[in-house]
């Protein structure tokens, strides 16, 4: 639970700075930030005054001030129309789907100090977060509510947190373009109700961003004793929270080291550069607050370093999931380094934003109008960062520090830049996004509003169309609960139950709910190769065939697929099946299905 009451506490303070102005006296430890630095603004003048705020295109106003009623009751409308996609989806109680089953089975199956050892079946989570989803299961059991509401809180606190951080950035409809981003971009739905730990960092990532941020403050003891153990929790509740948090005050030193070296005109450029530094570490590491703060993050790391996280990064499995993803740079040459670079950050807007990279494996033409809004998307935030950049450059190193962090985390192997992995960086492009669409609309001529009016309408769309129905409609992957029920209902004594390898761990996990227990059921042989998923190799194809073999003379076999996403496997498995004997009855539901077959007369030609 501490993960949240230090959310609660960081939300009723960050919007009480978003709708203040700043109390005289109140000052950061470092030189005064420039005009529309967030990097100073965030610390003691930090993440308020958002009325007026400045517009991305570096002026004040920019047609309505934000800050008007109008427009701060239909952000909280979309926050709230946003969270209510997400409890309602909650409440649909969806099957856990493989990937969900075997890290529930690592909490289920496992004592509190056991969590800190390598989880079974190649699974990685940070201790915080497997201690919360075991404390949830203690309480209210072993079930998909219980093991969902950490990540459901997680995504409903996402939605506050970066209202906060955009009123800072943007103004006006700006703000209310980023919040139906993150609050309807499928991915930020979806992982807020699922068991896996992507919802949370999205959330511990925004809580560290304004964490490092307040170390430019004159803290008191108790206050910088409280972000010191905020930040050193974050770090054990989300792998990525390190990243942030380095980030930004690296964005910290080199914003005062730029201001320093500014001020410094009397030296020589070496020594005026090395003065500036050494002011700028000084200030921002050795301040008797910081020295608390940054010391305690510090050693919270190392710990959790030396009792998970090593332990994670030695795992090959995972290492070659990793790399088959693109998520490392597979050759550290220049060149090949920058490809890497281009394609990752262009593929981000595919996954996990949701839009259609240009240079995405995709087939024509059906993906015309997919790809036209990867390249918006792209547009907008390629036009947000130069808008920035022209006036509040400081403001977009401090916002785009996490993403570089983690790029060069990605280049020494140390954290995967790939997919869901990296849906903590989400609310920072997404905010540049933002900044480029309301620059088009508002500072551009009236070719650019048009342009900027159709490209927020094209953006905007995809996501609304996709969220909305979410209201009424479950967002469904492999519903295992009905088939298993349908096998319970249907099936009569000396039936043989033959699960699927890949459904085996969603299987195991909802057995007692249906009344299975271990030898009342066959689990497939494994496949060799879980990682090409593509084709069955001609061991595979053996294997697969020898075990189905064993089931012949055998009247009612039901045979059970879930996560069964390999198509070239089932087609080898019903074929094999259609050969041996007779279907006398099958159902199907989103992503799984059951057959039940009679093999009692399997012909002997069946290869």
């Amino acid at each position: 639970m501490a993960k949240f009451i230090i959310g609660n506490t960081l939300v009723r303070k960050w919007l009480a700075q978003a709708s203040q102005p700043p109390k005289m006296g109140e000052q950061a430890h470092q030189s005064p930030p420039e005009s529309g630095d967030l990097g100073g603004q965030l610390g003691a003048t930090a993440w308020q005054n958002s009325s007026p705020a400045v517009s991305a295109s570096g002026g004040q106003g920019g047609g309505k001030r934000y800050g008007t009623v109008a427009l701060e009751r239909i952000a909280w409308l979309i926050i709230g129309v946003s969270g209510a996609v997400r409890v309602i989806q909650y409440g649909f109680n969806r099957s856990l789907w493989a990937d969900e089953a075997v890290l529930a089975l690592n909490i289920g199956n496992r004592t509190y100090t056991e969590l800190l050892k390598p989880l079974d079946y190649d699974q990685g989570a940070p201790f915080g977060f497997l201690f919360l989803e075991k404390l949830a299961t203690q309480i209210l059991g072993l079930n998909e509510y219980a093991l969902r509401l950490f990540p459901l809180l997680a995504g409903l606190l996402t939605l506050v947190l970066f209202y906060a951080m955009a009123r800072q950035y943007l103004q006006g409809y700006g703000i209310l373009i980023a919040l139906i981003f993150i609050g309807c971009i499928d991915t930020f739905v979806y992982f807020s109700t699922e068991v896996k730990q992507y919802s949370t960092d999205v959330a511990i990532a925004l809580i560290s961003f304004w964490l490092a941020q307040q170390t430019q403050l004159k803290l008191s003891t108790p206050r910088a004793i409280f972000i010191a153990a905020a930040g050193a929790i974050a770090i054990w509740c989300s792998h990525p929270a390190v990243l942030v948090l380095a980030g930004v005050t690296i964005s910290l030193i080199a914003r005062h080291w730029r201001q320093t070296s500014t001020s410094l005109t009397q030296a020589r450029p070496r020594r005026r550069h090395l003065t500036a530094l050494r002011r700028a570490l000084t200030y921002q590491l050795l301040s008797p607050s910081n020295r608390i703060i940054y010391l305690s993050w510090l050693v919270s790391f190392l710990v959790f370093y030396l009792v998970s996280i090593q332990e994670l990064g030695s795992n090959e499995v995972l290492q070659a999931s990793w790399q088959s993803k693109g998520a490392f740079p597979e050759a550290y040459h220049p060149i090949a380094t920058l490809v890497w670079l281009i394609e990752r950050l262009g593929l981000f807007f595919h996954s996990p934003l949701g839009f259609a990279s240009p240079w995405e494996d995709v087939s024509w033409p059906g993906i015309l109008l997919p790809i036209i809004r990867g390249v918006l998307a792209l547009g907008a935030f390629v036009v947000g960062c130069v808008s920035l950049a022209r006036h509040r450059g400081a403001a977009l190193l401090t916002l785009l520090s996490p993403v570089i962090v983690t790029v060069v985390a990605a280049y020494l192997q140390q954290y995967p830049f790939a997919g869901r992995l990296v849906l903590f960086l989400a609310p920072c492009f997404i905010i540049a996004m933002a900044a480029g669409l309301y620059h088009l609309v508002n500072a551009g001529s009236g070719h650019g509003r048009g342009i900027g009016l159709v490209m927020t309408v094209i953006l905007l769309s995809q996501p609304l169309y996709n969220t909305l129905p979410l209201l009424y409609r479950p967002h469904l992957r492999e519903e295992i609960k009905p088939v298993m029920a349908y096998v319970q209902a249907h099936q009569q004594p000396g039936d043989t139950l033959y699960v699927f390898q890949r459904g085996i761990r969603q299987f195991e996990f909802y057995a007692d709910r249906y009344g299975y227990e271990a030898g009342e059921y066959i689990a497939g042989v494994d496949s060799l190769d879980d990682l090409d998923g593509h084709q069955v190799s001609a061991q595979e194809r053996t294997r697969y065939i020898n075990d189905l073999n064993q089931l012949r003379g055998r009247s009612r076999v039901w045979v059970l697929f879930s996560h069964a996403w390999v198509e070239a496997e089932n087609q080898l498995m019903l074929s094999h099946l259609n050969c041996l004997g007779d279907r006398l009855d099958s159902f199907a539901t989103v992503g799984a299905f059951v057959y039940l077959y009679d093999l009692s007369h399997a012909p002997s030609n069946c290869l």
